[in-house]
């Protein structure tokens, strides 16, 4: 792709490629090169902005976006905040389905389960899951809804959600922290730990940086907040953001680029 192709959006094509496999600094080099190249563009802001977020230099990220969006709150994990935003935005917007399961999960990470539920009962979202996986927001719904059940004390109905939903849902042996640590939940709820403790070793594996969210604010992991392997893991990813953060400097330097 660096060969072939050239402009603002072939850099933002390589920086999100570069994401995926875990160079977020080197996702911002290119990402301040699509800015440069489109200066009146401001989605490369905001997506430098999401990068920022994504290795943990929270300050940098909003002086970029001063008005953050409900999807840097949540990465943020400032739950507070993201409520009072998106309840205003939700009376507005009804019908925004991903709105709806932001705030749900940010329920659930206050521990405002019924909440959460209903919130995810009105949006309609889950009707179908069960049938087809239709969008990644949808996986999100239904995360959030097994966390809100399990963190209930409804443990049986998270379980037996689980077993409706077995063949809408992705359970392969993936480095991917998405799909290792979402089937390392599934697998908390239902009581199947030396498979939680294998899918936490393979997220580890991976070379894409975990959403803290999900890792940190979820139900389904709550029982393992002193375990050693659970512990090894968040170890893992906030090593791997501060060694980002750190080279980041000589990264821009190597693309001759900078955020000024």
């Amino acid at each position: 792709m660096i060969a072939l192709f050239d402009g603002a959006a072939a850099y933002r094509a390589i920086a999100n490629v570069l994401g995926i496999l875990g160079d977020v600094d080197h996702s911002i080099a290119w990402t301040i090169k699509a800015r440069d190249a489109e200066p009146n563009n401001p989605l490369h802001v905001q997506k430098l902005a999401e990068y920022y977020t994504d290795i943990g230099a929270y300050e940098t990220a909003q002086v970029l976006e001063p008005d953050l969006g409900i999807g840097l709150l949540f990465k943020m994990r400032r739950y507070d905040d993201l409520i009072e935003k998106g309840v205003d935005r939700y009376w507005d917007y009804p019908d925004d389905v991903q709105l709806q399961v932001y705030l749900a999960t940010a329920y659930n990470a206050k521990g405002r389960y019924n909440d959460a539920l209903r919130m995810l009962e009105g949006s309609g979202v889950l009707e179908t899951f069960s049938v087809v996986r239709r969008a990644t927001f949808e996986f999100d719904a239904h995360m959030a809804m097994l966390n809100a059940a399990y963190g209930s004390g409804e443990v049986e109905q998270a379980r037996e959600f689980i077993r409706l939903s077995e063949n809408a849902h992705y359970t392969g042996d993936s480095t991917d922290w998405w799909v290792a640590l979402g089937v390392g939940c599934r697998y908390a709820i239902v009581g199947d730990d030396e498979e939680v403790y294998r899918r936490f070793e393979r997220a580890r594996e991976g070379r894409n940086l975990a959403w803290e969210p999900m890792l940190k604010d979820v139900a389904c992991f709550e029982r393992f907040a002193n375990d050693p392997e659970y512990l090894k893991t968040v170890r893992h990813f906030d090593d791997l953001r501060e060694m980002l953060r750190k080279r980041l400097p000589d990264t821009l330097a190597q693309h001759g680029v900078s955020l000024d």
